[in-house]
């Protein structure tokens, strides 16, 4: 079922892409979008997407630990880490 799904999303991608307005008008792009993140979702395997979903948060806060620990600025000071 997956299968014929992302066939489906493939071919309305391919119509919107042909349109001679995709480029200016923001409502094709915006359609263009939705479909693209469905495929993803249709072809994506559901365990990638858990662990995806479960590592999502580490990253911007260890990105607020570093700035909070200033370590950006002891980096640049001593040319690396």
């Amino acid at each position: 079922m997956a299968n014929l799904e992302a066939r489906e999303i493939l071919k309305s991608l391919n119509n919107l892409v042909s349109d001679s307005s995709f480029g200016s008008n923001p409502k094709i792009k915006q359609e263009a979008v939705r479909l693209s993140k469905a495929l993803t979702a249709t072809v994506e395997e559901p365990e990638n997407v858990a662990m995806e979903l479960a590592f999502s948060t580490f990253l911007p806060m260890s990105a607020r630990i570093a700035v909070d620990l200033n370590l950006f600025e002891h980096i640049a000071n001593h040319n690396g880490p």
